[in-house]
């Protein structure tokens, strides 16, 4: 019904009220490449509909989920001055993909690290101030923490990571398990190798929706292992990333056969005889 609406516009009034539903339809199906063809008339027409700076704010959203992000960055600094004061419920959701895009490692990685930690420090307290009740705080306090590390403020940091990870609205959420790794970066860029160990711990077992994050913890648990003196309990760590992981981060893998080989493992020996254990698949 939605797409006849459009495609008719027989009620001019309902119209734009059957775009913007059809993009968040769109929005929460993540198939953000369609989003701007559909919303594009609504947020660009001149009449100034009630809903045209939403519809900019998800074509915005979705270069940002594209990761367009210098195109996320131009609309959303054009959102920022033009919605002022407004409480709508997406708004703070401004400051933060801005925070967000700010906190990004150079692309290409070779390229000089541009990332503005202490403005984006700025834009996400502005939000806990602006918008108290922001449901994906969380969100925010991930990146609040972030911000900190990198300011070397590292007490702080592991608060709100430890916000992020404990919030409610968290549960469930690649968020939440960064957040939980975080926590043990924070302990171990300390020198505080036990309650690191037992964060990357808790991070590896935890998340199965988000393996990434767990082998990432895992090789946490490696280097602090290293550093406490359990080699062969860091060699497991390793091990376990490559039998169960390899198929996530292609750095973290070459990384963690660095640790293998300077911790006296056969990286030859132990890769053939994974293969060789591996149970062929039934087709």
């Amino acid at each position: 019904m939605l797409f006849r609406l459009i495609r008719d516009g027989d009620d001019v009034e309902i119209v734009p009220y059957a775009r913007y539903l059809q993009g968040q339809v769109l929005a929460g199906l993540k198939r953000w490449d369609d989003i701007q063809e559909v919303l594009s008339p609504l947020a660009e027409s001149e009449s100034k509909h009630s809903l045209q700076l939403a519809a900019r704010f998800w074509i915005a959203e979705s270069h940002y989920r594209l990761g367009d992000f210098d195109l996320a960055r131009q609309d959303l600094y054009d959102l920022a001055d033009l919605t002022k004061g407004n409480r709508a419920t997406w708004v703070p959701m401004i400051p933060l993909r801005l925070a967000q895009i700010k906190a990004l490692p150079a692309s290409p990685p070779n390229q000089k690290d541009q990332r503005d930690w202490e403005d984006a420090l700025q834009l996400v307290d502005s939000i806990g101030l602006e918008f108290p009740n922001f449901p994906q705080q969380f969100e925010v306090e991930y990146v609040r923490g972030q911000c900190l590390m990198a300011l070397l403020k590292i007490d702080e940091a592991r608060t709100a990571f430890q916000q992020a990870k404990n919030a409610p609205e968290a549960n469930g959420t690649e968020t939440q398990a960064m957040a939980h790794w975080r926590i043990g970066e924070s302990y171990y860029q300390q020198r505080q190798w036990e309650r690191a160990l037992a964060e990357y711990e808790g991070a590896s077992k935890s998340y199965k929706s988000y393996p990434l994050w767990q082998a990432h913890a895992l090789y946490g648990a490696g280097l602090a292992s290293e550093k406490l003196g359990r080699k062969q309990q860091a060699v497991d760590y390793y091990k376990r990333i490559l039998r169960e992981f390899s198929n996530h981060d292609e750095s973290l893998n070459a990384s963690t056969e660095d640790r293998l080989r300077k911790n006296g493992v056969d990286i030859n020996a132990f890769m053939g005889s994974r293969q060789a254990n591996r149970v062929p698949s039934i087709r």
